[in-house]
């Protein structure tokens, strides 16, 4: 079997080719910008998130805080597109109808705002025992406490 190349069919066919690229390029364009901007938003849902559930770790309360750390570990130890699919097809079953958009975003945020838990719990841990007492000392409140002494010294401990 012989194989003969046509140059007249490879140039005519030439500009569709190249369209047809372009339009791939394009959408290929949109999908990262998009990606992109799932990322940072999901991150953004993660970063907030993330220290509201470790501030709730650390609260007085044997039940409650058992059980976040409980749903913390099941959200943790399953897949993200589980969740995601979750989110968007158990939703409906109980009256929350979202947009893929935003189903995608509340579980990449709910996922990963359970690992920064953890980050943040170590911050938090990190600051010496001493500031604790200095804050008790002074007579600050809670929030005051978290706010104004502990958090910014806990920050750059998690951030790396």
């Amino acid at each position: 079997m012989t194989f003969d190349w046509n140059w007249e069919f490879a140039f005519e066919i030439l500009p569709r080719l190249l369209r047809a690229y372009r339009r791939y390029l394009q959408d290929a364009l949109r999908a990262t910008i998009n990606t992109l901007i799932a990322a940072g938003v999901g991150y953004g849902i993660a970063m907030i998130l993330g220290l509201v559930f470790a501030l709730a770790l650390r609260s007085s309360g044997r039940l409650p805080r058992t059980l976040l750390r409980e749903v913390l570990e099941f959200i943790r130890s399953t897949p993200l597109v589980v969740q995601i699919f979750f989110i968007f097809y158990v939703g409906p079953q109980v009256g929350i109808t979202l947009s893929p958009w935003v189903a995608g975003m509340i579980a990449i945020g709910l996922h990963y705002s359970a690992y920064l838990a953890e980050v943040y719990r170590a911050g938090i841990e990190a600051v010496p025992r001493g500031q604790w007492e200095s804050c008790r000392a002074l007579n600050l409140t809670t929030r005051d406490s978290y706010v104004r002494i502990i958090l910014p010294q806990a920050l750059p401990h998690a951030v790396p």
